[in-house]
């Protein structure tokens, strides 16, 4: 969840683009501005809730292209979004959202990959990696550091007033962030991947009460061990749920949820 200081600039980018973007002949001036001004887009991104990866190219776009924008919006009197472009705070806060969401895109595609579920290996690396990263960022920002979000680090080297109010409102970003990850991703379901990805490694301290002693036939079950080296995760646990139904119901139903939508 974003702190309101965040939401007001990002709502204000949305309305931004929306005026240029609602209007074909804004669009076109937009494009023949940038042409004439050789600048690397000539158009803005639409916005969308939906889609993450979208969201976050539109804002980069958007700072990419924010002196075209400020001379195309004060052309079409709209100066209710100078600041979007003169304030520095804004700016860096601008920045910072930048920043933040080009790293959610690098992990989501990260993330996604034929027959990628929440608990293959590679997947869990990275969700613990992002972790640990998001709890040393709040430990960098807190020391004043912004090594971590180029965009916003090199406004802030060159801003001409003090941003101090800036670290507090990233430090309290990351903490949500890190809150909503741990809600998603908690420590148990780490525990019971490990019995998915390979029961035949597992230990019974690993697995609910319930099934236990029906773990205990599988992991000495010559013909579910030769299944195990010759299938895929899915289809392993597909075709051991009819003589292990307890214990495949509980990797199924790990193997269900998709890292990334």
């Amino acid at each position: 969840m974003l702190p309101e200081p965040f939401k007001g600039v990002l709502n204000r980018v949305i309305k931004a683009l929306n005026v240029v973007k609602s209007r074909p002949l804004a669009t076109w001036l937009l494009k023949v501005l940038c042409g004439d001004m050789s600048s690397t887009h000539e158009a803005l991104l639409f916005h969308t809730e939906v889609k993450w990866l979208s969201k976050g190219k539109a804002r980069k776009r958007f700072f990419d292209l924010r002196g075209e924008l400020q001379i195309f919006l004060a052309s079409q009197n709209a100066s209710e979004y100078e600041s979007l472009f003169t304030d520095e705070f804004t700016l860096c806060k601008l920045a910072y959202l930048v920043n933040i969401s080009e790293i959610f895109n690098s992990m989501n595609t990260g993330l996604q990959g034929k027959e990628s579920t929440i608990i293959q290996y590679l997947c869990l690396k990275k969700i613990l990696s992002f972790k640990m990263k998001l709890e040393l960022w709040i430990t960098k920002i807190n020391q004043k550091e912004l090594c971590m979000f180029p965009t916003l680090a090199q406004l802030v080297e060159k801003a001409a007033n003090e941003i101090d109010d800036l670290y507090g409102l990233i430090s309290e970003q990351l903490e949500n962030l890190t809150v909503q990850i741990r809600s998603y991703f908690y420590d148990e379901c780490y525990k019971s991947s490990s019995l998915t990805i390979n029961p035949f490694n597992a230990s019974v301290s690993e697995v609910p009460e319930a099934a236990e002693e029906e773990f205990i036939d599988l992991k000495n079950n010559f013909e579910a061990k030769s299944w195990f080296g010759e299938l895929q995760l899915q289809e392993f646990w597909a075709i051991s749920v009819q003589k292990f139904p307890v214990i495949s119901e509980i990797a199924i139903r790990n193997l269900l949820p998709f890292p990334t939508t």
